[in-house]
């Protein structure tokens, strides 16, 4: 039965009876190719605005901490650390993972910012190799002063207060790139009161597109685990977005030209109010978010603490002061304060 979908693009599943060989079926209905591997896993592929999205489903019973390097790069799964004090906190952020929905997603009316739409940028030298910055848009730290290949961050998801008022967005991530270019590239969850109601959900957004996971649920007060690389060998974005509270995750592989889509001279952990439709509603009410085991990972294979780095610090200025702002970094360590709307 066909769907007119306007913005919606559902992934349906399609029992199979699995051959020696990967094989691949065509779905007519949304244009979208199905591949199936030996093992039992799966590959959905779509094309957004002509670039290739691929979410890869592992088999049942699939454990990330016991599967070989080569599965866990076909199934969009953090890649294993050389360092040894990494593995262990790698071990045990696999060990929450439980299963892989069939994907469903939902390209969104969200835009990123572009340089030209900033309200105000203002950088001023702070102290020892962190900088203060005030941005019309954004709330964080962003890391300079290497070519970052890798980043990953915990939060535990913020709960929008009860006084919040309607119409109002915040979008928690992780990405790659300059906070002001075109080439950013970032995986989070976004918190609206979009008609009355309290909503919390998955993204993850290249080149200003927006992609909303609606397979994955999240709630307020879920551990949020957010990993994102790119892969040089073959010139992919690598997403991988896990709620350990519940202990599903989904990855995405997405094919892009590293010149077109990639800039690795920082690493970023924002908070961001986004525009929707064309406006910015205001920075809905998250309270403070927590967040944890932030690092970054540079060409040479090694990881590094956010707070090892150079560092951005960045305000999210208000016509009236700050709408949000960090507060001091400890290692892998800090938090950013809701302050208005």
């Amino acid at each position: 039965m066909k769907r007119k979908m306007k913005w919606m693009l559902i992934i349906a599943a399609t029992a199979i009876i699995l051959i020696i060989m990967p094989k691949s079926v065509l779905a007519e209905e949304n244009n979208m190719e199905v591949s199936y591997f030996d093992d039992g896993g799966r590959l959905y592929t779509y094309t957004v605005d002509g670039v290739k999205n691929y979410y890869p489903v592992p088999p049942e019973g699939f454990n990330p901490v016991t599967a070989t390097d080569e599965q866990l790069e076909r199934y969009g799964f953090p890649a294993r650390p050389l360092q040894e004090d990494k593995l262990l906190e790698w071990n045990e952020q696999m060990s929450h993972y439980s299963y892989t929905p069939v994907p469903e997603v939902l390209v969104s009316a969200v835009k990123t910012v572009s340089k030209a739409e900033l309200v105000k940028l203002q950088t001023l030298r702070y102290y020892s190799s962190i900088y203060q910055t005030i941005h019309g848009y954004c709330a964080g730290y962003a890391a300079f002063g290497n070519t970052y290949c890798q980043v990953q961050g915990d939060f535990v998801q913020p709960t929008i207060a009860s006084s919040c008022t309607n119409y109002t967005y915040a979008c928690h991530w992780i990405g790659m790139g300059d906070f002001n270019g075109s080439k950013i590239f970032k995986a989070g969850t976004v918190m609206n009161t979009y008609s009355g109601g309290r909503n919390y959900y998955p993204v993850y957004s290249y080149r200003g597109t927006f992609i909303r996971l609606t397979s994955m649920s999240v709630n307020a007060g879920d551990q949020i685990h957010i990993y994102c690389s790119f892969q040089s060998a073959n010139d992919k974005l690598n997403v991988y977005i896990a709620n350990n509270t519940n202990g599903t995750s989904q990855s995405v592989l997405i094919d892009v030209s590293a010149s077109e889509y990639y800039d690795g001279s920082m690493a970023d952990f924002m908070t961001e109010n986004i525009q929707v439709n064309g406006n910015y509603n205001g920075l809905a009410n998250f309270g403070t978010i927590y967040w944890t085991n932030c690092q970054v990972g540079t060409l040479d294979g090694n990881w590094y603490s956010l707070g090892s780095q150079n560092l951005y610090l960045v305000r999210m200025s208000g016509s009236s002061g700050y709408k949000a702002y960090p507060q001091g970094i400890n290692g892998t360590t800090f938090n950013t304060v809701w302050n208005a709307y």
